[in-house]
């Protein structure tokens, strides 16, 4: 059902609210994929996104990207846009992505 590299649904907080008292242990690590609401985009778009980046309180990055605390409610698993007929951001005119 999921590639090696998706993050599955019980890694994010959505998932948990549906499943009170069910602890997964979810274990975040570089190269996953999963499907996120871009919070620097107006547009309110999901995209396809890889983990580029485990940091920790207190760490400093350098690159140019956004950290996404792994709880936020914007981090959503593979399908999520197309479970719910939604528009990945990047997809072509069929609607189909290279991401999946």
């Amino acid at each position: 059902l999921y590639d090696e590299h998706d993050a599955p649904p019980w890694y994010f907080k959505t998932y948990a609210a549906l499943n009170p008292g069910k602890d997964y242990g979810a274990m975040w690590k570089e190269g996953m994929t999963l499907e996120v609401l871009d919070p620097l985009d107006t547009w309110k778009e999901l995209r396809p996104a890889t983990v580029i980046e485990l940091s920790f309180e207190g760490d400093k990055s350098e690159e140019e990207s956004v950290a996404i605390h792994c709880s936020s409610e914007l981090l959503f698993p593979i399908g999520y846009a197309r479970r719910y007929d939604l528009r990945l951001k990047g997809q072509g005119k069929s609607g189909t992505s290279n991401f999946f």
